[in-house]
């Protein structure tokens, strides 16, 4: 069960948690669809047979319970393979859980991936409104913030060049600085600091430290101990759809690596 009220009615309160999270869990079976929305639309508008799981049931998460409060910045951690991804999916609400319940106290932002909303084609600032349209802005709220956020990204002279001629790098920063310019959230990221050069991603860790003093909350999927020990505050670890441990960052990430 999603209880999702409206970004307004969201930003009007002020909770303890901005992220409740009570008994998901997740398993994929032949007697159950995959539970993607998308493929509950099409078979709820266009009829189409929603496709099973051939095989035994397989859990991939199981009985996941946490809270977010303002001003966390948690790291997420695990093997390949644990249901980092399949969470965050479920968070997103691109995935129905099996069980389970996830109660928002705020608008969530999913980086999951740069580059969404883009169009080779077309120049830097035309994919510029496209990607941030594409992820939850209003057209006239990008406008009046337009020069701060291209400022941040350093990419101002850069604009009117077709997209096809960014590196990876480029359109990295343009999708992390659109991400990280929204208002009080809790923000979704996998794997998405790697944009950009030494001293941008240097710029980010500031940012996201600065935004969870003014309440806002990250949930952060890296890899990177030395980014995790630098930035976050919290470690959640992840092993084998379980929550196995929920602290402090050098013991959780002691734990993690297997050290006494």
């Amino acid at each position: 069960m999603n209880l999702n009220p409206t970004e307004n009615e969201l930003l009007k309160n002020d909770p303890p948690y901005l992220l409740e999270v009570r008994g998901i869990s997740k398993d994929f079976s032949p007697e159950q669809h995959s539970g993607l929305l998308y493929e509950q639309v099409e078979s709820a508008f266009f009829k189409k047979t929603v496709q099973k799981i051939k095989g035994k049931k397989v859990p991939i998460l199981a009985d996941i319970s946490f809270r977010v409060r303002p001003g966390e910045i948690v790291a997420i951690v695990g093997k390949n393979g644990t249901g980092k991804t399949t969470l965050f999916r479920i968070l997103t609400g691109t995935l129905l859980a099996t069980q389970g319940e996830i109660i928002r106290h705020c608008p969530l932002v999913p980086v999951l991936e740069t580059g969404v909303g883009v169009h080779s084609e077309l120049d830097g600032f035309a994919n510029f409104l496209l990607e941030g349209t594409a992820r939850g802005w209003k057209l006239k709220d990008l406008k009046l913030r337009a020069a701060e956020i291209l400022e941040y990204s350093g990419l101002e002279k850069e604009l009117h060049k077709p997209l096809k001629y960014f590196s990876a790098g480029m359109v990295g920063r343009l999708s992390l600085s659109l991400a990280l310019f929204r208002e009080k959230a809790l923000f979704l990221m996998d794997e998405v600091f790697g944009a950009g050069d030494q001293e941008f991603r240097e710029k980010n860790e500031v940012t996201l430290q600065r935004k969870a003093a003014q309440g806002c909350a990250f949930l952060v999927v890296s890899h990177n101990a030395e980014f995790i020990k630098r930035v976050c505050n919290r470690v959640l670890y992840l092993k084998e759809g379980s929550i196995v441990f929920d602290g402090g960052v050098e013991e959780g990430l002691r734990i993690y690596h297997g050290k006494k």
